[in-house]
C-alpha cells in the first residue's frame, strides 16, 4: 500500500510521546525517535514512513480490544537501537505489524515480536529485502491454542551477527511456536535458538525456522527437543553449511514428547540456474544429534558428528579424512542410509552392558544400510 506524505521529517525528542491513535493515519518522510521517547501505534492506527524510521527510544505497535486490525508501521528502512515491540492481539485475530524494505537491529537493540492470546493474532514483521540482527530478537509463540504465534518474514538475505541472539519461542497451552521464514539465505555468526515446547500441552509446539536457500552457520544453532508431552522445535533449510556448533535436542522420557528436527530439503540456486541437492555439510565444528537430522546427503569434511539421535539420508553419511564420528557419552547413534568412513571413528567404552537404553555403557552406531 502507498500513503500520502502529510509531512516531512519528524523528530520525537527525548522524553516525548508520539501516539497514532485508533483510526488515525500519518505519513512522514522520516522519523527519529530519540532516547527516552516513545512511539505508540494503537489498533487501527497507521504510520507510513517513506524513508528511515530510527528508534533510539521505545516503539510499541499494538493490537488490543475488539478491533480486527492492529497498528501498522510501514517504512523504507527501520534502524532499531533500543526497544521495538510488535505485539500480538488479545482477540479477533488482530495483530501489530511492521513492514520495511530493510531492517537493522543494532547491538543495543531488542526486537520483540509477541504471540497472541485469547484468540489474538501474532505480532508480525515483514522485511522485503535485507534483515540484519546485531542485538537481540525474540519471536514468541502463541499463548494458547486459539491464538497465533509471532511471525518474522524476510524476502531476501538475513544475517545474525557475531554476539547477536535470535530466539524463536515455543507455544504454551497448546499454542504454536513462533515462526521465522526466510525466502533467501541465512548467515549466522551469533546464536540461533529454537525453543522446544515444555509446558505439557499435547499440541504445544516449539519454535519454527524455515530458510528457503542456504544456512551458513559460523556460530551456534540449537533446535530444542520437546518435553512433558509437548513438541520440539523444527528447522527446515534448503542447504546447511556448518563450521560452528549445531545441537538438535531429543525428547524426554514422556512417550508423547517429540524431539527436535532439522531437515535439509534442497533448493534452486538462482545464481547458477540449477537445483541444489539437500546436503548437510560440515567443514569444522561439531554437530550433536539427539533428535533427528534429515538430508539427502550428510558430508562431514571436518569436525565431529556426535549424538544418540537418528540421522536419515537418501544417500549416505560420509565421514571424510578430516572428520570424526564420535557418538559420545556413551550412546547409540542410528543412521538410516549408508555410512562411509574415511576419517576417524571414536568409540567410548565404559562397560559391556547396553541393555538399559538410558544408561549405555559403550558407544554404538546402528546403520540401516551399507557400511
Amino acid at each position: 500500500n502507498t500513503y500520502p506524505v502529510y509531512g516531512g521529517s519528524f523528530t520525537n525528542t527525548s522524553g516525548a510521546q508520539f501516539n497514532i491513535n485508533t483510526g488515525s493515519a500519518a505519513g512522514l518522510a522520516s522519523v527519529d525517535n530519540q532516547a527516552n521517547s516513545t512511539v505508540t501505534i494503537d489498533s487501527g492506527g497507521t504510520l507510513n514512513v517513506q524513508g528511515k524510521f530510527s528508534n533510539e527510544g521505545t516503539t510499541n505497535i499494538n493490537s488490543t480490544g475488539t478491533i480486527f486490525y492492529g497498528g501498522l508501521l510501514s517504512a523504507g528502512t527501520v534502524i532499531n537501537s533500543n526497544s521495538f515491540n510488535v505485539n500480538g492481539g488479545t482477540s479477533t485475530f488482530g495483530y501489530g505489524e511492521a513492514d520495511a524494505n530493510v531492517f537493522i537491529n543494532k547491538s543495543s537493540g531488542i526486537l520483540t515480536i509477541n504471540g497472541g492470546v485469547t484468540g489474538g493474532g501474532g505480532g508480525s514483521v515483514y522485511v522485503s529485502n535485507f534483515f540484519k540482527n546485531e542485538g537481540s530478537v525474540m519471536v514468541g509463540g502463541a499463548l494458547d491454542g486459539s491464538s497465533l504465534s509471532g511471525y518474522l518474514e524476510v524476502d531476501g538475505k538475513t544475517v545474525n551477527a557475531l554476539g547477536a541472539t535470535l530466539e524463536v519461542g515455543a507455544g504454551t497451552l497448546n499454542g504454536e511456536g513462533g515462526e521465522v521464514v526466510v525466502y533467501g539465505s541465512l548467515t549466522n555468526y551469533g546464536k540461533v535458538t529454537l525453543d522446544g515446547a515444555s509446558d505439557g500441552g499435547y499440541y504445544s509446539s516449539g519454535g519454527d525456522l524455515g530458510v528457503q536457500q542456504l544456512i551458513t552457520n559460523n556460530g551456534g544453532v540449537t533446535v530444542g527437543g520437546g518435553s512433558n508431552g509437548s513438541i520440539g522445535a523444527e528447522l527446515v533449510a534448503g542447504g546447511f553449511l556448518n563450521s560452528g556448533t549445531v545441537f538438535i535436542g531429543g525428547a524426554d522420557s514422556n512417550s508423547s514428547s517429540v524431539a527436535g528436527d532439522l531437515e535439509v530439503l534442497g533448493y534452486y540456486n538462482y545464481d547458477t540456474n540449477s537445483d541444489v541437492v539437500g546436503t548437510y555439510t560440515q567443514t569444522a565444528g561439531k554437530t550433536t544429534v539427539m533428535g533427528t537430522l534429515e538430508a539427502a546427503f550428510v558430508d562431514i569434511i571436518g569436525g565431529t558428528l556426535a549424538g544418540g539421535g537418528v540421522i536419515t539420508t537418501d544417500s549416505n553419511v560420509t565421514i571424510e579424512s578430516g572428520g570424526t564420528l564420535a557418538p559420545g557419552d556413551p550412546m547409540m547413534m542410528t543412521i538410516i542410509g549408508d555410512l562411509n568412513i574415511d576419517g576417524t571413528l571414536n568409540i567410548d567404552v565404559n562397560g559391556t552392558d547396553n541393555s538399559d537404553p538410558l544408561n549405555q555403557q559403550y558407544d554404538s552406531v546402528f546403520v540401516d544400510g551399507n557400511l
